[in-house]
C-alpha cells in the first residue's frame, strides 16, 4: 500500500481532474487503485476537506429579514407615522389616520419577509441529490459506506442505476454510459471511455469529459470504477450550490416603487420645508399668542399637506394586482412563487430557454423510418402519441423541417410487413422496456415510463402505438445469445429462437457505416436481394445528410440461420453472427419539439422578445430543433457556449442558439444580456440551469421533467412544461406590468394635482381649503374605486404587439411628462373655478334657488380653536368646496377611460373594451357624489352622522363650469397622447 505523508496543501492543487493523466491524477491524490485509502488517512482528509455534503453559508437575520424592510415609502411613513402618532395626543382627528397608515406599514413588512423566506428555498434542494451509500474500496476491501463520507483519492465502484455520489475520474469502465441530462443539458446519454488513462483538453466543455463522472448524474447503463477528485463544496454542483448564495436577491418591482419613492419622497419633504418654514415665520411675526396646540395643528396640517404627494395606495393595490395575475396564471397551470416577479416576466426582452425537457419533450422519439422501400414520417400529436404516415422520397426533406404531419395516418402496423419486420428487429433486439404508471394525472406524457436506454424507449413506443404487441412479440422470440454495444464495435446483436417455427435469426442494430459492410442483402425475407456497392453508397450518402442534421440514425438488419451456433471463441462467434446480414432499414430518433412551440415563437417575435435556445447537445442537434420551431434562420449559425464570453457585442448579440453549454457558459449569457439592459427570463429543468435560473430576472422551471433544484432556483413554476403557457404567462404578464404602470400613474396624477392645490393653499394662513372629512371622501371614493377599472378591467388584446419595456422606469420620461401635464391643468382648473366661487358670493344667492339641505357650521370671526379653523368661512366658500369635489369626482374618475390604454385613444379604447365592469367601476363615485348632493334624505343623514362632506347642491350654470374643468385636464392628456402616437412613440 502507498504511504500517505505527503502534505496537507497537496490535495487543494487539483483543479480539473480529466486534464491530466490517470497516473499522474493518482500520484497527487496521494491514492492507489488497488487498495484505496487507509482509515487515517480518510480521517485527515475529512478533517482537513470536511464531509461530502453540499453546505452554503445562511444569510444574517438583518439581510435575511430586517434589511428589505426598510425601502423608501416605508421608512418615508414609519418617520412620518411616528410623529403624526406623538401630534395625535394633542390634535384631535389624527388618530384614525395614523391606524391607517400603520396597518399599511405592517402589510408591506409581512410581505417583504415572506418574499425573503421563500428566497432561501432556493438552495436547499441541492442537498437532496446526495446518493445516501457507496460501495467504497479501502485498504484493500470493498465496503458499502454512506456516500457524506467519501473524501477525494477514494476508489468507488458503480453500476446500473446508481447515482454518482461525488465528482470522479474513470479508471475503467464497461460498456458505460451516464445520464448527465440534469447538469449538461444534453438529451443522449453520455458513453464514457473504456479506460479513463487519457486526458482531456482543459478547454472541453462537461459534455465531452468522457473520462469524468459529476455528482447529480446517474448511471444509465455499465459499470465503473472510479477515483473521487472533488467532494461536497468543490463538486460542480456544490460551486453552482455556492455561486446561487452569494448572488443578491432583490426584487425588482420594489427596486422600482424604491426608486419611485426616492422622488416622491424628496418632493414631499421639499413641499414639508417650505411650509414649515412659512408658517413658522408668520407665527413668529404676528401678535398672536403661540401654544403648543397650535404648534402641534400647524405640523400635522403641514404633514399632511406634504404626505399629499405620497400615494399610499400604491403598495397595497400593487399587491392586489399581482394577486390577481397568480391566481389568472394559476388556472393556466403557472405557478408564481414570488409575486413581483409576474411583472418581471412581462417586461422580460430576452427569453433563454433550456432546449432539452423545455422546447423538447424530453423524450427520444423516432422521425422517421426507411424499410428499404418506403419511407414513413412519424410526428409527434397534441397529446404526446406518435403518428406514423408514408412519404415519397421527394418529401423525405420537407417532413424532417415540420412538426406536424397532414398526410393520411397508419394506425396500425402488420407485423409480416417490411415496416413490421423492421420494428419487430427494434423491439427484440432491445434492452429497453415500457412500464405503466398505473398513478399518473391527466398530462398524456405521464401514461408510461421508459426503463433503460431511450432510444431504444423510442423505438419500443412506435411499435406500441401502431398495434405492435410488444410483450406478446418477445413472448415468441427468445433470445438465446447477446453480443452487446460498446462504442468499440458500435453495434448490438441478438439470437432469437422463433418458438413456433422452431428456427434461429440474427438481429443486429447499430451505426449505419458498421452495418452496411457487414450486409449482402437488403430487403425482407420474402423479397430480399443482393446489396450492391451502387446501393450501400446511397444509404450511407443518405445517412450521412441526416446525421450532418443532428438526428441518431440506427441501421438495423438480420439474418436467418439454420440452428443455434457452436460454443466457440466468443470474438469468432461474433464475427460469424453478424456477418452476411441482410440490411433491412434504417431510423432516424431524436428529440422532438413539443406540440405549439413554433407557434410560440412566432409570437415572441411579434411581441419584440427575442428567443435564445441554450442547450448542452451538439451543435447540429441544437440547430436541427432551433430550425423546426423558427428560432434559427437558415442563414444563421450555431455557437458553442464556450464562445459566449469571447465574441464581440455585434456578433453575441445575433446569436440565438447556443450549443454545448456549461452552467458557467450559461450564467456569462445571461449577464451579457443583462449588462446591455435587457431583462431575461430563463427556463429549464436541471440541475444544470439552477445558476442561470437563478441569475435572471425571471427564472422559470418545468414542473413535470424539472428536477427539485431548478424548480427551488425557479420564481416561476410551468406546470405542464408548455412552452405555449410560458407565452401565456408573458401576455399575461405585460398586461397586469400594464395595469400596475397605469394605476401609479393614475395616483400620482391626481395626488399630485391635489398636493399642488394642498401646497399653493397652505400659504393663506388660517385658511383650509378642504375640512379634513371632506379629504376623506375623496380619498375613501374618488381614490379607491374608479382604479379598480384598471386592476379588474379586461386585458389588452394588443399587448403582445407593443415593444418590451426592459428596464425601463416604472414611468418612463414621456409618460412623467404627461403625468405632470395632466396634474398640472388639473390643479389649476380647480383653483380657478374654487377661488372664482369663493370670491363671487353673490352667485350663490343667482343661481342657487335650491338653497342646502342640513345645517352647514361657518367659522367663527377670531376664533383660536385649531378644529373650528376647518369650517367654511361662508357659504360661497362651502359651495366652492363643493365645486371642488365635484370637478375632482369627474375628471379622476374619467381619467381612467383614457389611461386604460395610454397608447390608444380614449374613443377607441372604450368602443373597443370597456365592459360592464368598467363603467360600473368609473361611474361609481360621481353617481354617489351627485346622489349625496341632490337627494335630501342622503345630505340630512350626513348631516346627523357628523360627517361633514357639506355638500351644496349646485345650479345648471355650475354644473357646466364643473364640467368644463374636468374635461379640459382629458382633452389636454388626449393631446398629449395624439402627438406621441404620430411620433411613433410608446408611452
Amino acid at each position: 500500500m502507498v504511504s500517505h505523508h505527503s502534505s496537507e496543501s497537496k490535495h487543494y492543487e487539483i483543479e480539473k481532474g480529466y486534464e491530466i493523466s490517470l497516473k499522474e491524477l493518482i500520484n497527487k491524490l496521494d491514492s492507489d487503485i488497488e487498495q484505496g485509502l487507509s482509515k487515517i488517512e480518510v480521517m485527515r482528509r475529512r478533517n482537513l476537506l470536511g464531509r461530502n455534503e453540499i453546505i452554503t453559508p445562511k444569510p444574517s437575520v438583518w439581510r435575511l429579514y430586517l434589511a428589505p424592510l426598510f425601502d423608501v415609502l416605508i421608512v418615508i411613513y414609519l418617520i412620518m407615522t411616528g410623529i403624526m402618532l406623538l401630534l395625535s395626543f394633542f390634535v384631535e382627528g389624527l388618530r384614525s389616520k395614523v391606524s391607517f397608515w400603520l396597518v399599511m406599514i405592517v402589510f408591506n413588512m409581512v410581505l417583504a419577509i415572506f418574499q425573503q423566506f421563500r428566497a432561501q428555498k432556493k438552495i436547499e434542494a441541492l442537498q437532496k441529490l446526495s446518493p445516501p451509500m457507496a460501495a467504497v474500496i479501502r485498504e484493500g476491501k470493498k465496503r458499502e459506506i454512506e456516500a457524506i463520507d467519501l473524501v477525494p483519492g477514494d476508489i468507488v465502484e458503480l453500476a446500473l442505476g446508481d447515482r454518482i455520489p461525488a465528482d470522479a475520474r474513470i479508471i475503467e469502465s464497461s460498456n458505460l454510459t451516464v445520464n448527465e441530462a440534469s447538469l449538461t443539458g444534453e438529451s443522449e446519454p453520455v458513453e464514457k471511455l473504456l479506460d479513463g488513462s487519457l486526458a482531456i483538453s482543459s478547454d472541453a466543455p462537461i459534455a465531452k469529459h468522457e473520462n469524468m463522472v459529476y455528482l447529480g448524474t446517474f448511471i444509465q447503463t455499465g459499470s465503473v470504477k472510479v477515483v473521487i477528485t472533488h467532494t461536497g463544496n468543490n463538486t460542480i454542483l456544490g460551486k453552482i450550490a455556492s455561486a446561487m448564495s452569494e448572488i443578491s436577491i432583490e426584487i425588482p418591482l420594489r427596486k422600482r416603487v424604491n426608486a419611485l419613492g426616492k422622488g416622491l419622497g424628496i418632493l414631499m419633504v421639499l413641499f414639508l420645508l417650505i411650509l414649515l418654514s412659512f408658517v413658522a415665520y408668520e407665527r413668529i411675526t404676528s401678535e398672536e399668542k403661540f401654544t403648543f396646540d397650535q404648534f402641534a395643528f400647524d405640523l400635522s396640517q403641514a404633514i399632511i399637506n406634504a404626505m399629499a404627494v405620497l400615494p399610499i395606495n400604491i403598495p397595497l393595490l400593487t399587491t392586489v394586482v399581482l394577486i390577481t395575475g397568480v391566481l389568472n396564471m394559476a388556472s393556466k397551470r403557472i405557478i408564481i412563487k414570488e409575486l413581483s416577479v409576474v411583472e418581471t416576466l412581462g417586461r422580460c426582452s430576452v427569453l433563454c430557454s433550456d432546449k432539452t425537457g423545455t422546447m423538447t419533450t424530453s423524450r427520444m422519439t423516432v422521425k422517421l423510418l426507411y424499410d428499404t422501400e418506403y419511407y414513413y414520417t412519424v410526428w409527434v400529436k397534441d397529446d404526446y402519441k406518435n403518428a406514423l404516415a408514408m412519404v415519397s422520397e421527394d418529401q423525405v426533406e420537407y417532413m424532417l423541417k415540420t412538426q406536424r404531419g397532414n398526410l393520411p395516418e397508419i394506425k396500425t402496423i402488420e407485423s409480416e410487413s417490411s415496416i413490421g419486420l423492421l420494428l419487430t428487429t427494434a423491439i427484440l433486439n432491445n434492452d429497453a422496456s415500457i412500464v405503466p404508471l398505473t398513478e399518473h394525472d391527466d398530462n398524456a406524457e405521464k401514461e408510461w415510463e421508459i426503463i433503460g436506454n431511450p432510444t431504444d424507449g423510442a423505438l419500443l413506443v412506435l411499435a406500441m402505438t401502431h398495434g405492435l404487441n410488444v410483450d406478446d412479440i418477445r413472448a415468441r422470440y427468445i433470445r438465446e445469445r447477446t453480443y452487446p454495444f460498446d462504442s468499440q464495435v458500435k453495434r448490438m446483436s441478438g439470437l432469437f429462437v422463433d418458438t413456433e417455427e422452431k428456427d434461429y435469426m440474427v438481429l443486429t442494430k447499430g451505426a449505419t457505416e458498421v452495418i452496411l459492410p457487414r450486409c449482402t442483402k437488403i430487403g425482407n425475407e420474402a423479397n430480399a436481394k443482393r446489396l450492391t456497392k451502387k446501393k450501400k453508397y446511397e444509404i450511407q450518402e443518405r445517412v450521412n445528410q441526416f446525421a450532418n442534421e443532428g438526428y441518431r440514425v440506427i441501421s438495423l438488419a438480420y439474418k436467418p440461420i439454420d440452428k443455434e451456433p457452436n460454443q466457440q471463441d466468443k470474438e469468432d462467434e461474433r464475427e460469424f453472427i453478424e456477418n452476411k446480414l441482410t440490411y433491412i432499414g434504417f431510423t432516424i430518433i431524436y428529440d422532438p419539439p413539443r406540440p405549439g412551440v413554433s407557434t410560440a415563437v412566432s409570437t415572441l417575435d411579434s411581441a419584440g422578445i427575442f428567443p435564445i435556445m441554450i442547450t448542452g447537445d451538439a451543435p447540429t442537434t441544437a440547430g436541427t430543433i432551433a430550425r423546426q420551431v423558427g428560432i434559427l434562420d437558415h442563414d444563421e449559425i450555431v455557437v458553442e457556449g464556450k464562445m459566449a464570453s469571447d465574441l464581440e457585442d455585434s456578433d453575441f448579440f445575433k446569436v440565438s442558439v447556443f450549443a454545448r453549454v456549461s452552467p458557467q457558459d450559461k450564467e456569462v449569457i445571461v449577464s451579457r444580456y443583462q449588462n446591455r439592459g435587457d431583462v431575461v427570463a430563463m427556463t429549464g429543468d436541471g440541475v444544470n440551469d439552477a445558476l442561470a435560473i437563478t441569475k435572471s430576472d425571471a427564472g422559470v422551471a418545468m414542473g413535470i421533467t424539472g428536477t427539485e433544484v431548478a424548480k427551488e432556483a425557479a420564481d416561476i413554476i410551468i406546470s405542464d412544461d408548455s412552452y405555449v403557457s410560458l407565452v401565456d404567462g408573458v401576455r399575461e404578464g405585460r398586461n397586469l406590468y400594464e395595469k400596475i404602470r397605469i394605476m401609479i400613474f393614475f395616483y400620482i396624477a391626481v395626488n399630485l394635482a391635489e398636493a399642488l392645490v394642498y401646497f399653493s393653499t397652505s400659504f393663506l394662513l388660517d385658511f383650509q381649503i378642504l375640512n379634513n372629512w371632506q379629504r376623506v371622501y375623496i380619498f375613501s371614493i374618488i381614490h379607491s374605486i374608479p382604479v379598480l377599472a384598471i386592476i379588474f378591467g379586461p386585458d389588452d388584446s394588443n399587448i403582445m404587439t407593443l415593444k418590451p419595456r426592459d428596464n425601463d422606469a416604472l414611468l418612463p420620461r414621456k409618460v412623467v411628462y404627461g403625468l405632470i401635464l395632466y396634474s398640472v391643468i388639473l390643479a389649476i382648473s380647480v383653483l380657478s373655478v374654487y377661488f372664482f366661487i369663493y370670491n363671487n358670493e353673490n352667485l350663490f344667492t343667482k343661481f342657487n334657488k335650491g338653497g342646502i339641505a342640513g345645517d352647514i357650521d361657518l367659522k367663527p370671526s377670531n376664533t383660536d380653536d385649531p378644529i373650528e379653523k376647518l369650517f367654511p368661512e361662508s357659504l360661497a366658500h362651502a359651495k366652492a368646496r363643493t365645486m371642488l369635489l365635484t370637478i375632482i369626482y369627474l375628471a379622476e374618475a374619467l381619467v381612467i377611460l383614457s389611461i386604460r390604454r395610454i397608447n390608444t385613444d380614449v374613443i377607441t379604447a372604450t368602443r373597443e373594451d370597456c365592459n360592464l365592469l368598467v363603467w360600473s367601476m368609473v361611474l361609481f363615485g360621481p353617481v354617489l357624489h351627485f346622489a349625496l348632493m341632490y337627494i335630501t334624505p342622503f345630505q340630512k343623514i350626513l348631516a346627523n352622522s357628523g360627517v361633514g362632506i357639506e355638500l351644496i347642491r349646485l345650479s345648471f350654470f355650475d354644473l357646466f363650469i364643473v364640467l368644463a374643468a374636468s374635461i379640459l385636464p382629458l382633452l389636454i392628456l388626449e393631446g398629449y397622447k395624439w402627438v406621441n402616437r404620430k411620433r411613433n412613440i410608446q408611452l
